[in-house]
């Protein structure tokens, strides 16, 4: 079969499942080395492997506030963050709930509704306690009393 001018076979999937281990086998022998810095070799990668849409972005060389709390907690937050998650809304959209109307009514139970309207959900603080993590935030999130 061809391919922009290259000739694909069967092997090829396998050889690039060997580079790729070879890869990873690099990288941890890299990792057990006493003069590796992980942050840096991360940075490294960013620059050389970053797609041009995210070229402005900052390389992200520290945890992100929440990374050290429960990963329930932490995925949480990370679907708060993104406004993308496990709700009715969503579970409707992927054919896996039969309405997409929250338990108090309201017609679309989506991650903004519960965390910015929902009477029985709704949190009383800043959003940016969620980007920062606050205890605040993270009792909420403790405390509620759905899955998202």
């Amino acid at each position: 079969m061809e391919h922009a001018g290259r000739r694909l076979c069967m092997a090829d999937p396998m050889n690039d499942i060997e580079s790729k281990r070879m890869g990873f086998l690099v990288s941890l022998f890299q990792a057990s080395s006493e003069d590796f810095n992980l942050t840096q070799s991360w940075k490294d990668s960013w620059e050389r492997h970053c797609p041009a849409l995210y070229k402005d972005l900052p390389c992200i060389d520290s945890q992100p506030p929440g990374f050290d709390t429960r990963r329930k907690v932490w995925v949480t937050l990370n679907t708060i963050r993104t406004n993308t998650g496990k709700c009715a809304y969503s579970l409707h959209q992927w054919s896996k709930s039969e309405s997409a109307a929250c338990d108090c009514g309201a017609a679309e139970q989506t991650i903004q509704h519960i965390v910015t309207e929902c009477p029985r959900r709704r949190y009383t603080g800043s959003l940016d306690d969620f980007v920062y993590a606050t205890e605040n935030a993270i009792k909420y999130i403790e405390e509620l009393d759905i899955d998202i």
